[in-house]
């Protein structure tokens, strides 16, 4: 229609080509400005990101957000790293295990289950040997269902696991095994659960209460 010789036709598909990379440029920009945005406030949605390995600014940006220095965004980020396709999660958590905040070690634990990575299970279990009486810490109940996910015979930590003085570990535990009934059969007996159901303390009569929930009662008058 215009009439253009084949040279300028040329010149004009060029001109083109360099406005679209730079708006490309521009979007991928705003793009990562609102990711960071979402990751701050914690709103960010795993399905509408669909982190690749090929995004390299977007896991980049989780990462760094992940050694931050915020907790809360910290473990947000590696919440989003652990299932994206193609990314190699483990050497972060390796780093992360040790942080100094529960948050963060508490989806370093998870995103190892969500992983299939279990060469954390020492520190799983020192996080649990460490916890004492009374403390409520983010990062036992997960370390729990790391070790029993993990450990080769989940039955020896089990055992363990409902004796403990901590309370989260034994309730946790008391979850996991009505998750998995064959396990639960073997540690909650009915001698367990009589003398558990007998105990001064209130919170060990809670965890039969518990525990009968989650096994079923058959064989338990």
């Amino acid at each position: 229609v215009i009439a253009l010789p084949l040279r300028m036709v040329a010149a004009v598909v060029m001109a083109f080509s360099v406005a679209w990379i730079f708006l490309s440029l521009m979007a991928k920009r705003e793009y990562v400005a609102t990711v960071r945005r979402r990751l701050e406030l914690r709103r960010l949605d795993p399905g509408s990101v669909r982190v690749r390995v090929e995004d390299r600014d977007t896991l980049r940006l989780l990462e760094e957000t992940a050694r931050g220095s915020n907790p809360r965004q910290a473990a947000y980020a590696v919440s989003m790293l652990a299932p994206a396709q193609g990314y190699d999660v483990r050497p972060l958590l390796r780093d992360l295990a040790s942080s100094t905040s529960p948050l963060v070690r508490a989806q370093v634990f998870e995103a190892g289950i969500t992983a299939g990575d279990g060469e954390l299970l020492e520190r799983a279990m020192e996080e649990i040997r460490e916890a004492r009486r009374g403390s409520e810490s983010a990062a036992i109940g997960p370390a729990v269902r790391y070790a029993l996910a993990f450990e080769s015979d989940a039955a020896s930590p089990g055992a363990a696991f409902l004796n403990h003085p901590n309370a989260v570990v034994a309730e946790t535990a008391v979850a996991w095994l009505a998750e998995h009934q064959e396990v639960a059969r073997q540690l909650i007996t009915r001698e367990w659960l009589a003398d558990a159901a007998r105990h001064d303390d209130a919170a060990r009569r809670r965890l039969a209460a518990l525990a009968v929930g989650g096994r079923g009662d058959e064989g338990t008058e």
